[in-house]
């Protein structure tokens, strides 16, 4: 059977470029569904599936979600259909609390938690850097939500990988995927 490979990290480390990388090493992205704006360079149906509460409440009533979290009174999901691990390896960001929610409807047999850090300077120049006109208020709710968020939560996951380069973040994965 294959995997979901489930990102998890603070803001800033990286996660959504690792991804990708990934993704473009054969694995399906998982896209989650989002009820809040867009930032500035997401695009709809590549960075979530950007939607209203309207119709996120008629996919969670019909009891489409394998994961669900509310971060900032924004939803987040994860659409049970979008994950096909008879066809594939998978790999999808997710918070902490998700990555609970996808073990308990998947099992933890199917699922590969990896957790990124870096240090808090480089988060926080990768937070800002990631926009022309960052809002510094956002940025440091968000740097403030993750330190409980993510308190002991190494503990919880198959591997613990400093992002620094790229390439070598990527190759752990993989290694961490083959040897499963």
């Amino acid at each position: 059977m294959h995997k979901l490979i489930c990102i998890i990290g603070k803001s800033g480390v990286g996660k959504s470029t690792i991804e990708k990388e990934v993704e473009n090493q054969g694995l399906k992205r998982v896209i989650s569904y989002s009820t809040r704006s867009p930032r500035e360079g997401e695009v709809n149906g590549d960075t979530y599936w950007f939607v209203s509460d309207t119709l996120f409440n008629v996919y969670l009533k019909q009891g489409q979600f394998s994961e669900m979290s509310i971060y900032n009174n924004w939803r987040y999901g994860t659409n049970k259909n979008d994950i096909k691990l008879e066809e594939g390896n998978h790999v999808e960001v997710v918070n902490p609390d998700g990555y609970r929610q996808l073990i308990e409807s998947l099992g933890k047999e199917n699922i590969i938690g990896i957790y990124l850090t870096v240090d808090d300077k480089e988060r926080l120049l990768r937070a800002l850097n990631r926009e022309e006109s960052p809002n510094c208020s956002e940025i440091c709710r968000r740097f403030t939500s993750d330190l409980t968020d993510f308190k002991n939560f190494e503990d919880e996951v198959d591997l613990v990988i400093e992002n620094v380069t790229i390439d070598d973040t990527v190759n752990k994965i993989l290694e961490t995927l083959h040897n499963k």
